[in-house]
């Protein structure tokens, strides 16, 4: 199935598309159909609304047209848009999903001023947008160290031979050091930007194409703002479809002593990663070898560290000791992982904790009581719990008393649960 993540950029492509045949052939009905694929992804993800910039991108970047017509062309663009998310959006009234997409709305911007109390998990509760700006300034800080590399190495070249060969080597173990003491997909960002940088600068990028480039690059740094991922896969995500205006601009360069430094640039990006790879893995002190341990055979069959392996083989060891006699489970957090490793049936129709929450929980269980006419084991985890997973088990707490479960078995990594209660259905 697509993750909307995967959705968002396949419109986010086909709209680019659309945005590059409308500035070839000064065809304002592609400007339009560009503007209706970005208007629909809004509906693959509701914080897409962060890329609502791109719509004036005509206007800033077709320099060749006349202002009338980059003004026309303008106009097109926020029509489609608007009509793609009309369009979306009578489809859901017609269906009668309206009222999930306001939630959604809701939920990632409390848009409508509602109570946020309501909305605990809202992206914008969190300051998402402004850690996501402040997160830069690690990429900005080796963009300059980049910078200054590069410099001295393309310098080089211009002093007596021997102190430029000496400059030349320095310069790139500089680099190399530089891209293992940091993290190999902000490397990747930075010799990414460096690159677009560079092209562009040297206008070697022919003027057809620079539109396409520009909206291929701001759309990557708008498509993770509000995002909840986390910084590490935001920023994962950016370096990785970066890749792509980058290429092109990297083909257009003429410059052959930046060509020569491509390469090592490169090299220095899988140094960066197989390094933290072998050496750092889990973000730990030791080597990869030292720590790696695999979990259960045939149940859950993965390596992670010896600490995070033996958690694993105590719960997967307990659920299956005291829920022997039990085939469904229901977990209090999100570790999908176990219901496979144990073998048990998840016992709501997701296997999310906090899929479910206020009146819905209560509905759910009830409806899955009444199909598997028997009650699950429960387990609550302890470690790293979110407060999204703290609150789905507070909120199923009140079904557990009302169903006399007890604690049959606790320590420092779970909790396990199991009913007293002789179900008549």
């Amino acid at each position: 199935t697509f993750h909307y993540n995967t959705v968002s950029v396949l419109l986010l492509s086909v709209s680019l598309y659309l945005f590059t045949k409308a500035y070839q052939h000064k065809c304002v009905k592609w400007m339009f159909a560009a503007g209706i694929a970005l208007g629909i992804t809004l509906f693959a993800r509701s914080v897409n609304l962060a890329l609502t910039p791109l719509l004036l991108l005509p206007l800033i970047h077709f320099n060749e047209m006349a202002l009338k017509t980059r003004i026309s062309f303008t106009t097109a663009h926020i029509i489609g848009f608007a009509i793609g998310i009309l369009s979306i959006l009578c489809l859901l009234w017609g269906t009668g999903q309206i009222t999930y997409f306001y939630d959604g709305l809701n939920e990632a911007f409390c848009f409508f001023f509602t109570d946020k109390s309501d909305f605990t998990s809202t992206h914008t509760s969190g300051n998402i947008v402004w850690s996501y700006l402040i997160s830069w300034k690690n990429v900005v800080a080796q963009l300059i160290a980049l910078l200054l590399i590069c410099a001295a190495y393309v310098y080089s070249s211009h002093l007596q031979p021997n102190i430029g060969r000496l400059l030349k080597v320095l310069s790139i173990i500089s680099l190399f050091v530089l891209a293992y003491t940091s993290l190999a997909y902000i490397t990747l960002l930075t010799v990414c930007l460096l690159i677009v940088g560079i092209a562009m600068r040297n206008h070697n990028v022919p003027r057809d194409i620079i539109p396409a480039v520009a909206y291929a690059i701001i759309g990557t740094l708008l498509l993770p703002i509000g995002s909840d991922m986390g910084m590490t896969r935001i920023f994962n995500h950016i370096a990785q479809l970066l890749i792509f205006p980058t290429a092109i601009c990297a083909v257009q360069i003429k410059s052959a002593t930046v060509h020569k430094l491509l390469p090592y640039c490169y090299a220095s990006i899988a140094f960066s990663a197989v390094g933290y790879f072998i050496f750092f893995p889990y973000e730990e002190e030791k080597p990869r070898w030292s720590l790696t341990t695999k979990t259960i055979d045939k149940t859950l069959n993965v390596y992670t560290d010896s600490d995070k392996a033996a958690c694993y083989n105590n719960i997967i060891d307990k659920i299956l000791t005291y829920g022997h006699d039990v085939p469904t489970l229901l977990m209090g957090s999100q570790n999908s992982e176990l219901y496979y490793a144990t073998g048990k049936l998840p016992f709501t129709t997701s296997t999310q904790a906090t899929t479910y929450n206020g009146e819905i929980l209560p509905k759910q269980l009830a409806k899955q009581e009444l199909f598997y006419k028997h009650l699950p084991i429960v387990v609550f985890l302890k470690k790293n719990q979110s407060k999204n997973e703290i609150q789905a088990q507070k909120e199923l707490r009140p079904w557990l008393a009302k169903k006399r479960y007890v604690c049959v078995y606790e320590d420092s990594d779970l909790i396990i649960y199991k009913s007293n209660y002789k179900t008549s259905l």
